[in-house]
């Protein structure tokens, strides 16, 4: 047991070492002039990260509407209302719609397009793109909550 022990702390103590050999430590740094960084990327990225947040929710939203496709079943069965959560459902639709509708007009190559217009174009669309994230985000929250409370 304590020859294990030994050999996994060896081996720990070998493979930190080994990390820290790769790094330049504060001393031997040397400064480094980064290329100017073009807002446009930036933007690009900025628009793109927005998006990706988005749509890591397009599973939960699926999800949702399967959720309450059951307690819409289960209500009228039991001869309940059922418009709270159908009203909950179309705002997911629209949540989901407005990410499919943004992905199918966002020009991504930007061509034909000056660095002004770039920017320009890609500022309007993280406007929108928020939005359609907020959306998401407040339908997602908004049927969950209904379901919490069914």
């Amino acid at each position: 047991m304590q020859k294990t022990l030994m050999s996994a702390a060896l081996l720990l103590a070998l493979f930190s070492s080994c990390q820290q050999a790769g790094k330049p430590s504060e001393k031997d740094s040397v400064t480094t002039t980064a290329a100017p960084v073009d807002s446009v990327d930036l933007l690009s990225k900025e628009v793109m990260d927005i998006h990706d947040e988005g749509m890591a929710k397009m599973m939960t939203i699926r999800r949702l509407k399967a959720q309450l496709d059951t307690a819409i079943m289960v209500q009228k069965k039991a001869g309940k209302p059922v418009t709270v959560f159908t009203e909950q459902q179309a705002s997911l639709e629209v949540a989901n719609s407005a990410m499919n509708n943004w992905m199918h007009v966002y020009d991504m190559d930007l061509e034909g397009k000056d660095a002004a217009q770039k920017k320009a174009y890609l500022l309007s669309e993280r406007t929108k793109i928020t939005a359609v994230r907020d959306t998401m985000l407040n339908a997602i929250d908004a049927a969950t909550k209904v379901l919490q409370n069914k």
